[in-house]
């Protein structure tokens, strides 16, 4: 059972860290990447440039927390609570007809249900090694 806590946890980093890749590659991804965010919340551009680097920060910890095996628990809880916001925005969006590309891993696809069901998927690697690891270290 460790084993499926590790695989859950080593999935979840290698998403977040594509993810942080696809932002930051270059400045123009991540200008994108504001303006993704700006329409597909909906919000202004100034609001966007200030949620922006929250959701990087946010990344990186959830990153930084699951790879270090003292917080990983909070590095899941993290994770699933963070990709369930992102599965919301998404959700939202494509319930007025929004489907800019969301520039989640840097992509040009618009958004669709395979983004929601992906985020799903998501998430249940992080409850699933969430539980796990409850059920290894109560």
């Amino acid at each position: 059972m460790t084993y499926l806590v590790l695989a859950c946890r080593g999935v979840l980093i290698g998403v977040f860290l594509v993810s942080l890749f696809g932002k930051l590659r270059t400045r123009t991804a991540y200008r994108a990447f504001v303006a993704s965010t700006a329409t597909l919340l909906p919000t202004t551009v100034t609001r966007a440039r200030q949620l922006a680097p929250l959701t990087i920060a946010a990344e990186f910890t959830v990153t930084c927390t699951l790879a270090t095996d003292p917080f990983a628990r909070f590095g899941l809880v993290m994770a699933a609570a963070l990709l369930l916001c992102f599965t919301m925005t998404l959700f939202h969006a494509l319930l007025r007809g929004n489907t800019t590309p969301c520039r989640c891993f840097g992509s040009l696809k618009p958004i669709g249900p395979g983004h929601v069901l992906r985020n799903i998927a998501l998430i249940a690697v992080a409850m699933t090694g969430l539980i796990t690891h409850f059920a290894l270290y109560p």
